[in-house]
């Protein structure tokens, strides 16, 4: 779990130093997705929208929380809060689900859900 979560830092590490697209390359799935609050984004296309996309400027990550599910996949649940020219002041809560490949973790999906009020 701890090398999960190191990754799933990674992400947001090469995020702000502008290398994101060879982490999706190495660490996702190759049917993985990622669902955002406008659309579902392949590996694919993170990997090939990604490179005009500017790095963000600053970032935040809350302590996670894990769930190990039957068959070895693993649930990452925390909260981020970044600041990139393209996504001022976004705050979420993103969970991500890995599963434990033969010597690596590989995210499976990832999900942002944006902070702000809803009726439930």
């Amino acid at each position: 779990m701890d090398r999960a979560w190191q990754i799933e830092q990674e992400f947001w590490e090469n995020s702000a130093n502008g290398d994101v697209r060879g982490w999706f390359a190495k660490y996702m799935a190759s049917d993985g997705f990622i669902v955002l609050p406008n659309r579902v984004a392949s590996r694919d296309d993170l990997i090939s929208g990604w490179k005009d996309r500017p790095a963000i400027r600053t970032w935040t990550l809350s302590e996670p929380a894990f769930t190990l599910m039957e068959g070895g996949n693993l649930v990452i649940h925390y909260e981020v809060g970044l600041d990139a020219e393209w996504l001022p002041g976004y705050q979420a809560f993103v969970t991500s689900v890995y599963m434990l490949g033969l010597d690596e973790w590989a995210l499976i999906c990832r999900t942002h859900t944006p902070r702000g009020p809803f009726p439930f």
